[in-house]
């Protein structure tokens, strides 16, 4: 029974996708102008918002794809989106200085595959929760030394979504304080939370999802590398 407002896949999926353009708006052309400070900083607390909303993503994606496709188009678009990543954050058109949100997302994937095939596969307790402690690890240290965008903050956090996604008071408690011990602005990602309690899903929803065209299903990989692309672009013609 759907509860009286509730919010769909979907509908989180354009949340994360337009805070994201706000934050990085924010990011882009108000950062370090004393005169906009006090936009920039609202801009940039809307934009804490998309990251939460993003690992939720990942987590019911895993959960509702096939995960090898899934991996190879979160792997390819991390690829296609580094150029204009290390663009947009850097001014330049490659820098190991560090990589973009999608290798953190393909890593949490792999380290989501590796746990749910303990989950299956090892019937004692003991061993699912040493062998996810072990994937948990490798995969935060993966992220530490490709130094991705959220890095182990945003592994931690989809392991945190994944282990407790039939537990919401439990998911949500973590999910706070995890929020809550981060520095900066990150701590009003919790501003995500009520939206992520909101939705619902439906097997409606998962034959829809199942049935995307390609150019709606792609649509959201492509705005990543493109939208930076283009701030990059307006900046350094004059308009910035």
């Amino acid at each position: 029974m759907k509860q009286p407002f509730y919010i769909s896949r979907e509908n989180i999926k354009w949340i994360a996708v337009i805070t994201m353009l706000i934050d990085h708006i924010g990011f882009y052309f108000f950062m370090n102008q004393s005169q906009y400070h006090i936009l920039y900083t609202i801009l940039r607390i809307i934009g804490r918002i998309s990251f939460p909303l993003f690992a939720f993503l990942i987590v019911e994606g895993f959960f509702q794809s096939k995960n090898k496709k899934y991996l190879f188009r979160l792997i390819l678009f991390s690829v296609i989106s580094e150029t204009p990543y290390d663009l947009f954050c850097i001014g330049k058109p490659f820098s190991i200085e560090a990589q973009n949100v999608l290798f953190t997302f393909w890593i949490a994937l792999l380290m989501l595959m590796g746990m749910n095939y303990i989950r299956y596969h090892f019937f004692s307790v003991f061993l699912q929760e040493v062998f996810g402690i072990v994937f948990l690890v490798l995969a935060c240290s993966a992220a530490y030394l490709l130094k991705t965008d959220y890095s182990c903050y945003g592994i931690l956090m989809i392991a945190v979504m994944y282990v407790f996604r039939e537990q919401p008071e439990r998911k949500f408690l973590f999910l706070s304080l995890l929020m809550i011990c981060t520095r900066g602005l990150n701590h009003f990602a919790i501003l995500s939370l009520p939206l992520l309690w909101l939705y619902q899903s439906s097997e409606e929803e998962k034959r829809n999802y199942q049935s995307f065209s390609f150019v709606r299903k792609y649509f959201f990989y492509l705005i990543y590398p493109v939208h930076m692309l283009l701030f990059y672009l307006i900046g350094n013609s004059g308009l910035k």
